[in-house]
């Protein structure tokens, strides 16, 4: 859980490699949540870890995904 909490995006990891350790963090750490507050958790933790303050403006307010797999 603390790992999962506490995981940004290294300079160069790409988004894609992100969002996958965070999905595989999450499931260890939470492996009864249900599918949408699964969504939501791994959502605000891929936003808030983006190393790229500009591209986490223009994922989360422009293209405003439902989950993480769209935010990447």
């Amino acid at each position: 859980m603390t790992k999962f909490s506490a995981c940004n995006q290294r300079v160069n990891q790409s988004a894609e490699d992100y969002a996958a350790e965070l999905k595989m963090l999450y499931d260890k750490a939470y492996p009864t949540r249900d599918r949408k507050t699964r969504d939501e958790d791994l959502l605000r933790r891929f936003l808030n870890g983006l190393h790229d303050k500009e591209a986490k403006f223009q994922v989360e307010y422009v293209k405003n995904p439902n989950d993480i797999d769209t935010a990447v």
